[in-house]
């Protein structure tokens, strides 16, 4: 059976939209978008292919945070490293949690850091999933 995939430049065009507008402003599919996201990324976290989950986060992430910092898309780099978010966390652009998981999944990935990446990359779900139902919230409430 071949490995589930997740377009890593689709993802982090949808992170980047997200972070481009207010969140009352999003559209209904922009949101959806991101729940299909999370689902396939639990998909394929649950099929034992955490390297690809994470890099799915990962991709996604670093769209977002690379819009809030105006850091064009060509200057991303294909798997965002700890550092990355490290600059995002330094300008206010993320939160201590999601800082924390971003680093450590992204350390994991890219420095072969000795890291529980199927454990990070739960929580960094986790953390992705209260970022979706906080979009949803403005939805309903919009």
């Amino acid at each position: 059976m071949d490995e589930p995939q997740i377009d890593r430049p689709a993802t982090r065009d949808l992170g980047r939209a997200i972070a481009a507008k207010s969140h009352d402003d999003l559209a209904d599919d922009t949101v959806d978008a991101v729940l299909t996201l999370t689902d396939t990324v639990q998909d394929v976290l649950e099929s034992g292919a955490t390297s690809t989950a994470a890099d799915g986060l990962l991709a996604f992430w670093a769209g977002h945070v690379g819009a809030k910092l105006g850091i064009e898309e060509a200057d991303l780099d294909e798997t965002p490293t700890a550092e990355h978010f490290d600059r995002a966390f330094q300008a206010d652009a993320l939160g201590v949690d999601l800082y924390q998981a971003l680093s450590k999944v992204a350390a994991a990935r890219t420095d072969d850091a000795d890291f529980d990446l199927e454990a990070w990359t739960e929580r960094l779900l986790e953390l992705t999933n209260r970022h979706v139902a906080h979009l949803e919230s403005h939805q309903e409430s919009g």
